[in-house]
């Protein structure tokens, strides 16, 4: 069943969609989820022929795929529904294949894999019939003996094996991103039967700790999954059922204790008024009945 929930509750390697496109979550931090586009966005060159460069083609800093993923890619997500806070910055290691950092490190809101994440998450990275670049170069210029090694980018096949492809080649592009764990999003959970009918509720909770967490000092805090929220919800309703029944149990002993009072006011008037009369009628001669044993005869009994 389709379930709509926090993206904090997507299991690892589970597809979700939100903004009209679908994502596969790769890794779970405290403060942020990392996700892969789980399909071709489009087909590219990495660095455009004739495209001026700062250090090398094969540089991901200042290359055409990187200017289209955080231009025109990520304009369109904006306009599809993403509030502030919901895209995360994401940090891009262009270390080489010899490991050597000339590169350094790239920021940005969205990007491509490494090879060593694309290692790190290769179990649980769906697979698509079609090629698709990573972040890392083949070589670098100080690295290199020579200078053709720095125009080969690293790509990943259709089955999943992995190699090195001229810049300039077409490949296809899978965005990366680190995603909000609050954000809200939907996802296929088969161990879902129903919706409980609260999601309105939860998501009006979720508002509200939105704009109360609002500020510096709640960085890095996450609101109730779903689940969580539910849990609690069901323990303050069996707590409020509870104290109902405590409370009609109450009043029902109240009402007993009141009843019974009444019927023994009312046996002790009928005691005192059969003896006054079976006084005067002992007087006149009338009975010799002990006045208690007449009077027990009428005395109601009391209700259980």
């Amino acid at each position: 069943m389709l379930r709509k929930t926090a993206l904090n509750e997507v299991p690892v390697g589970t597809t979700f969609e939100v903004w009209n496109r679908k994502y596969t979550v790769l890794d779970k931090g405290r403060d942020k989820i990392f996700v892969l586009a789980a399909e071709i966005e489009t087909t590219m060159q990495f660095r455009e022929d004739g495209e001026v460069y700062a250090v090398a083609p094969n540089d991901f800093r200042d290359s055409t795929i990187r200017n289209w993923l955080n231009d025109d890619y990520l304009g369109a997500l904006l306009r599809d529904g993403p509030k502030n806070g919901d895209i995360l910055d994401l940090e891009i290691d262009l270390k080489c294949t010899l490991g050597q950092h000339e590169y350094g490190k790239d920021k940005a809101k969205v990007g491509l894999l490494t090879l060593e994440e694309y290692g790190e998450y290769y179990d649980v990275i769906p697979r698509i019939d079609s090629s698709w670049w990573l972040a890392t170069p083949w070589k670098t210029p100080s690295r290199s003996p020579g200078t053709i090694n720095t125009n080969y980018v690293w790509n990943v096949h259709s089955n999943g094996d992995c190699n090195h492809w001229y810049y300039s080649y077409a490949g296809g592009v899978r965005p990366a991103l680190n995603l909000s764990p609050s954000l809200l999003v939907a996802w296929e959970d088969g161990n879902c039967e129903e919706d409980s009918g609260d999601w309105d509720e939860y998501i009006k909770y979720l508002h509200k700790w939105a704009v109360e967490h609002d500020h510096q000092e709640c960085k890095g805090s996450c609101p109730m999954s779903y689940d969580e929220w539910m849990k609690r919800l069901n323990f303050l309703r069996n707590a409020k059922e509870c104290a109902s029944r405590s409370a009609e149990s109450a009043k029902g002993g109240r009402d007993k204790q009141m009843e019974l009072r009444s019927t023994m006011q009312r046996f002790h008037q009928n005691l005192s008024r059969k003896s006054r009369r079976n006084r005067r009628a002992v007087g006149e001669g009338t009975s010799t009945q002990d006045p208690a044993e007449r009077v027990s005869e009428d005395v109601p009994e009391s209700k259980s």
